[in-house]
């Protein structure tokens, strides 16, 4: 590709840096910085992706009440009908959506992506329960691993909490 021939600077296929692509928060000079991903896609079209962005711990899924409040305002206003259709209910969902917002990450599609992924993968006639997707989850797994789904989704009796409402 010709447009690959200058620098980062004379590249358009790098002008999409300023609108909100995920960069790690290390890079100082974003478009030098997919400059040279695309060259690497280039000169390596099978290269495989296994870093994440984010680190997917305790203090990832920790949210202020403020922040929950905010996402049911939100889904109160735009989604009404949703909301009244028990969201209102959905405590874990309210969460995760606030995480998500936090971290200006589309988190529940990415799972919703993952569990479909999984059904394609065991397409044999059943269907796959989320249950069973949860289990065979390679992010659920670091996540049970990590301890960051038993401190922040599951409550035991006597459990103490942050501020926020956080397990810790």
């Amino acid at each position: 590709i010709c447009e690959m021939e200058g620098g980062a600077d004379d590249c358009c296929l790098t002008d999409f840096a300023d609108d909100g692509f995920p960069f790690p928060e290390k890079i100082t000079d974003e478009k030098q910085f997919l400059f040279e991903l695309l060259q690497k896609i280039m000169q390596t079209p099978d290269i495989e992706f296994d870093l994440p962005l984010f680190e997917f711990d305790s203090n990832f899924f920790a949210v202020t009440q403020q922040e929950i409040q905010e996402i049911e305002d939100l889904y109160k206003e735009q989604c009404p009908v949703l909301w009244n259709s028990g969201l209102n209910t959905e405590k874990g969902f309210i969460r995760l959506l606030a995480v998500g917002k936090k971290h200006n990450l589309d988190y529940i599609t990415y799972c919703v992506d993952d569990y479909a992924r999984i059904r394609i993968e065991k397409i044999d006639g059943k269907s796959v329960k989320e249950i069973d997707w949860s289990l065979q989850s390679p992010h659920f797994s670091r996540l049970k691993r990590t301890g960051a789904i038993m401190k922040n989704f599951l409550e035991k009796d006597g459990q103490k909490k942050d501020k926020d409402g956080n397990p810790v």
